[in-house]
């Protein structure tokens, strides 16, 4: 994200009209801690990698609940990308985890099917 005054000016006045900044693929590539530092984000995406990971990896687990526990925090929302099954979810929703998004909730669809799905009282735990 290009850090010049005027596009940071520009940001924090969309910001300042309510505005949410969102980090997308947090803890890949451009989206790092540095950056959250830096930006005025609402919201931080962790990126699905982690969180798939966290079925063989402890080190992934680890840094996806430090990195949960930090983005409340700093008083920031957190969704987890790529939740796949009730077992990551559930894993997500004890470590704090209050927004998910995965095909296990939801795979994409048409329009006349999303206004289906919409209908149907879903209610996942948490």
């Amino acid at each position: 994200m290009n850090s010049s005054s005027s596009a940071r000016k520009n940001i924090e006045s969309l910001v300042e009209m309510g505005l949410a900044l969102a980090m997308d693929d947090f803890g890949t590539g451009y989206s790092s801690i540095d950056l959250l530092s830096q930006w005025p984000f609402s919201v931080v995406k962790i990126d699905q990698g982690l969180i798939q990971r966290m079925i063989t990896s402890e080190k992934s687990t680890t840094i996806v609940q430090a990195s949960i526990r930090m983005v409340h925090q700093l008083g920031i929302k957190v969704v987890a990308e790529g939740i796949e099954s009730g077992a990551v979810y559930d894993f997500l929703l004890n470590s704090g985890c209050t927004e998910a998004q995965g095909f296990w909730m939801g795979k994409p669809m048409e329009f006349s099917e999303f206004l289906t799905f919409l209908k149907v009282d879903q209610r996942w735990r948490g």
